[in-house]
């Protein structure tokens, strides 16, 4: 089936029939550095060379990875499995990922397909001609390494196409080459490379400098017989916003991503397991699938953390007859490993990646990664790289505590606050004493975490404010205006304490029968004549909430609070842009504004 034929049938009303809409970007970055160092890059990426991470200059969040490089101790694979059953809610005897995951699918006919196809022999996998990751050694590189003959020409007939098709508007060099060899034991399917690693020259998708690889290197290693590969090799600047707008970039984007497609549907044919990372490239793995005359079917995993907004799910791509041809499993896209931090999340995407891993063959270097990342990462959120490396990023483990906390309706004892939290015990070796002194006064030893926590914010925001305010311009001096501000004031407060509404609520304020609106009345007036006497500007925006002020076009039926304003036309009744006494519109702005505005 073609390209142009599957994606019509779909949908009607796309602008190009070609390939599927564009997805945005991963949901954002990772780390910020400290010192820059650009090589055969001219995207202001620089390097954190305590992590050894290459990381975009513009970043919009900071993430703090250096004291996470060491992801801890492996347990044995049957305690892991049990961990992170335990950590979905489940009870198992599995002492494999796979059957655990086997044994939350539903007995059915596809399951037992799905069976049958794990087991049944097949066709030895290829393996790299050289390391996968040899390139690294080769800074003045030419070409890319041949890590499989039928890969490597596939590849250059790919350049050839997409330099004639882009009139060489596509830098050849920038582009990621696949790793590994044609026939893989499983081939990893990524979005598109970035200028977030410096080797962008001639290097290949599995890159131990990228940070959002980071967690596959952890997860399965550099194995030989892994495929790992981009649905859009070419390499953008990371951007958080709007993501690669490949339409705003390339002028004939259609027929490259076509392209694409085809490529990379020529290099996956051979594979037996697919694993689709990230959810912008699921519309186009379909298409591979379904233009080969495959149709896709899944079986669900039943437990109660959703993936992709479903539960999470094991595809299975069948032939005309109903034989199963290839596997593809789902899995959250590398980034997301600096932004989780739910336990539960990071158990069932190691259930699915170690899945994944096991029907492979792959050994899976750290079961419980990603259960273990969502607690232990430390992150800031500050936008300023240099803040984000002198203050504590462990303010998301904090948080992860305080639920647990709150959960399991137990105080956490320092013991357990100090060993969730070593990097922020040292560097701020006075937060033992507070700990110590919570405890004594018989306080929850975290709520001194979170008092720590509040004053950095506080300080961090005076510090950025103190910055602004040395770093901007002079201010000019204030225009001249007809009515000062505090005339304004005192002549609304005047015409607003005039209202009828306000002097029935005062002439009932000693009496025991007055209404409950007459009573929430004088708690504004009260409130209104405090603010008035504390700041004018405090006042005026008090009062705003309650007053739609005149305007002789927008708002004419508005409060008039000046003398050529004219005469008041409610003077003595209840004025439509003053509902003080009418709680029922105190908070809706927009019938305010409706009733102050023009007779229509």
């Amino acid at each position: 089936m073609s390209i142009e034929k599957y994606f019509f049938k779909k949908s009607v009303v796309a602008s190009s029939p070609a390939a599927p809409a564009p997805a945005t970007s991963s949901p954002a970055a990772p780390s910020p550095a400290k010192a820059q160092d650009k090589e055969n890059d001219d995207s202001g990426s620089v390097l954190d060379k305590e992590t050894g991470l290459i990381l975009p200059g513009d970043i919009k969040v900071a993430y703090e990875i250096r004291a996470n490089t060491d992801v801890g101790p492996v347990r044995s694979l049957q305690d892991s499995v049990r961990a992170t059953a335990k950590v979905l809610g489940l009870e198992t005897q599995a002492s494999t990922y796979r059957d655990l995951a086997l044994g939350l699918i539903t007995p059915s006919s596809l399951k037992n397909k799905l069976v049958a196809f794990i087991d049944a022999p097949h066709a030895l996998p290829d393996k790299s001609l050289v390391p996968v990751d040899a390139f690294l050694g080769k800074p003045n590189r030419g070409d890319w390494d041949t890590h499989c003959v039928t890969v490597k020409e596939s590849w250059q007939l790919f350049c050839a196409k997409v330099d004639s098709i882009s009139g060489g508007q596509i830098e050849l060099k920038h582009m990621a080459a696949p790793s590994g060899p044609a026939r893989s034991k499983v081939a990893m399917l990524w979005h598109y490379p970035t200028f977030t690693s410096g080797n962008s020259v001639y290097s290949h998708v599995m890159d131990p400098d990228s940070p959002s690889l980071w967690a596959q290197q952890k997860k399965m290693g550099l194995d030989d017989g892994i495929k790992t590969l981009d649905m859009f090799p070419f390499r953008l600047d990371y951007n958080h916003d709007n993501g690669p707008e490949w339409e705003k970039r390339f002028e004939n984007w259609p027929a490259l991503r076509e392209a694409c497609l085809q490529h990379v549907k020529e290099i996956i044919k051979d594979d037996r397991l697919l694993v689709v990372v990230g959810d912008e490239i699921w519309q186009e793995t379909k298409w591979l699938v379904k233009s080969r005359r495959w149709t896709l079917t899944y079986v669900e995993l039943q437990v109660d953390i959703k993936m992709f907004s479903a539960k999470p799910r094991i595809y299975l791509a069948q032939d005309f007859q109903g034989r199963v041809q290839q596997v593809l499993i789902r899995i959250w896209h590398g980034q997301y490993v600096y932004h989780n931090s739910h336990e539960e999340r990071g158990a069932i995407w190691d259930l699915m990646w170690n899945t994944a891993c096991e029907i492979a063959g792959v050994e899976i270097k750290n079961p419980e990664l990603l259960t273990w990342a969502a607690t232990h990462f430390l992150r800031s959120s500050s936008q300023d790289p240099e803040v984000a490396q002198t203050r504590p990023g462990s303010y998301t483990v904090f948080m992860n505590l305080r639920r647990r906390q709150n959960t399991e309706g137990r105080l956490l004892s320092a013991e357990e606050i100090r060993q969730y939290l070593p990097a922020l015990f040292s560097r701020f070796p006075e937060l033992g004493d507070l700990l110590q002194q919570a405890s004594d006064k018989g306080h929850a030893a975290l709520s001194a975490v979170e008092q720590h926590f509040n004053q950095k914010s506080v300080q961090t925001r005076q510090d950025r404010k103190n910055k602004r305010e040395a770093e901007s311009p002079a201010a000019a001096p204030p225009a001249k205006r007809v009515a000062t501000d505090v005339k304004k004031i005192e002549a609304a407060g005047a015409s607003a304490a005039a209202r009828k509404t306000m002097q029935d609520a005062e002439a009932h304020r000693q009496s025991p029968d007055k209404t409950l609106e007459q009573s929430r009345t004088l708690e504004r007036i009260d409130r209104l004549k405090e603010f008035r006497d504390i700041s004018g500007k405090k006042f005026s925006a008090e009062l705003g909430s309650f007053v739609v002020f005149y305007h002789p076009k927008k708002y004419p039926r508005g409060l008039r609070f000046l003398p050529e304003h004219g005469a008041d036309p409610y003077a003595g009744k209840h004025h439509p842009a003053v509902i003080i006494g009418q709680s029922t519109r105190l908070l809706n702005a927009m019938e305010r504004h409706n009733l102050a505005g023009p007779v229509e």
